[in-house]
């Protein structure tokens, strides 16, 4: 029996060996494994995040197309074709038509034919629902009337009722649409919408046109704040009156360029010319213009100034950062671009524009490069890059390390957001897979009792029994990948506004 037992604990010492080395050997496996698999991740990660920016310039770009895609099919409506695309356009006035023949007497029979046309003597307020006295519309007429003839834009106001089962957007539109009051060969304007009709009250904004360009989101939501708490609670001509003024300002500050742009440029319709540029900066030129007061005189502004000159310097590359109230209703990258060009800063080089009206606590950014670095990189998202959650002087700062970086790699850095999120994931996946092995290696382990508990000692020293690893067999599948579409559209008018 001893001799057996001796046997047995000969036998167990070189199993016990084997499975040190098998165990070395497994946890170096399974080390190299985690590690490689956080690295996949990161990669994974940092691969997704160029894809996602490219496709978010796809579907910017696939908007814009259909866009145009529906200003040329509004076009050839208007110049009487008649083809499957002019129809699905002009589809929906039919099937309303056919559904409600109690629709007002301006729809036209036929809307699949229907041209656009400018109205004449056309009446700058309709009033179906009764909410003004004579003389107030009177008034309000004379005034809008002067801002249709000032702009050379078609603006009215229309309440009604009911809006016949239409949603409050198509309904406006059409309105605007089929009485005329487009301007230009874009049918360019706007029309304010009050409906009063029970259970479905409340008021749009809905722009045809180049004035889509001008009543942005923001622009609509200041206008519907100046008039919120007035048309709530039934002073309607004070409403409409601060509507009408809101909308002069809109269309004074939209048309009277920085005097900077140089005499009969319009941008609004394309009629600019970018001049040359010079080759070097000119360290005796401001770079720091801050027209919407959003730095600090004094410690501040000479921190921004003195960090801007030492990029320069160092870069061999120009660099503005440049604060104004608006835009004039231009798109801020073009605005950011016109200001560096007609200022005469050199060919290659940075621009951050910062927009931020009085008062307000929200600012909006543009980062685009010029010239070279351009050209290095056209599809680079400056503004991706850039801090947004310690204001204008944080954003600056992160702007000059993101330009720093590129004068230097010519890329841009890794985002930090993505990083994070990155090793993030990575450290969750390898937790996971290490609790994964541990239990796989525990059920391994199998614990032999023998019958007689004494059997573990022979002249009174303790002997082991190792009994060897139980392995499983792992079957690995490939992960499907996942598919993705994307789509776009677009639309020849515009609309937002509230109900109530």
């Amino acid at each position: 029996m001893e001799n057996n037992l001796s046997g047995g604990a000969t036998l167990s010492a070189e199993e016990k060996q084997k499975k040190n080395k098998k165990a070395v050997v497994g946890c170096f496996i399974g080390c190299f494994s985690l590690i490689f698999l956080g690295i996949l991740v990161i990669c994974a990660v940092a691969f997704f995040e160029v894809i996602s920016e490219e496709e978010s310039q796809d579907v910017s770009e696939m908007a814009a197309d259909a866009r145009e895609l529906a200003l040329e099919l509004a076009a050839k409506a208007d110049d009487g074709y008649s083809d499957a695309a002019s129809e699905r356009l002009n589809g929906a006035g039919a099937a309303m038509r056919a559904a409600n023949s109690a629709l007002p007497a301006w729809y036209p029979a036929n809307p699949d034919h229907f041209r656009n046309f400018h109205g004449e003597n056309l009446p700058r307020v309709v009033d179906n629902a009764d909410t003004l006295t004579p003389e107030e519309e009177a008034e309000l007429s004379a005034q809008i009337e002067n801002i249709v003839q000032k702009y050379d834009f078609g603006f009215a106001i229309f309440t009604d009722s009911t809006t016949h089962g239409i949603s409050m957007e198509r309904y406006s539109y059409d309105f605007f649409r089929y009485n005329g009051y487009g301007r230009g060969d874009d049918f360019r304007g706007s029309v304010f919408f009050h409906s009063l009709e029970p259970g479905n009250r409340g008021w749009r904004t809905t722009s045809v046109g180049q004035a889509r360009q001008i009543f942005t989101y923001d622009v609509t939501n200041s206008l519907d704040d100046l008039i919120d708490s007035d048309i709530r609670a039934g002073r309607h001509y004070v409403a409409y009156k601060k509507y009408v003024a809101g909308v002069e300002a809109i269309y004074s500050d939209a048309f009277t360029l920085p005097d900077w742009y140089p005499a009969g440029s319009d941008p609004h319709t394309g009629k600019i010319t970018l001049p040359g540029l010079p080759s070097l900066p000119n360290m005796g030129k401001e770079h720091l213009i801050d027209n919407a007061g959003l730095f600090k005189e004094g410690a501040e502004r000479r921190a921004i100034k003195e960090k801007i000159n030492a990029f320069i310097q160092n870069s061999g590359y120009d660099l503005v950062v440049f604060t104004d109230t608006g835009t004039h209703s231009l798109p801020k990258e073009n605005y950011a671009r016109d200001f560096y060009y007609f200022n005469g800063f050199s060919k290659d080089g940075f621009i951050l524009f910062v927009a931020k009206k009085p008062g307000d606590i929200w600012f909006s950014l543009a980062a685009i490069a010029i010239g070279r670095p351009y050209e290095l990189c056209p599809d680079c998202d400056f503004r991706s890059r850039i801090d947004r959650e310690n204001g204008p002087e944080g954003a600056v700062n992160s702007f000059l390390d993101v330009a720093s970086f590129f004068s230097k790699h010519e890329r841009l850095p890794p985002d930090r957001d993505m990083l994070l999120l990155a090793f993030i994931i990575a450290a969750i996946t390898n937790l996971i897979a290490t609790i994964i092995i541990m239990s796989a290696l525990k059920r391994s382990m199998t614990v032999i009792v023998p019958a007689d508990a004494d059997s573990y000692l022979d002249n009174f020293n303790l002997r082991t029994h190792w009994s060897k690893y139980l392995y499983k067999r792992v079957t690995k599948t490939r992960k499907q990948k996942s598919s993705s579409g994307r789509s776009g559209g677009g639309s020849h008018y515009s609309s937002s506004g509230r109900n109530y």
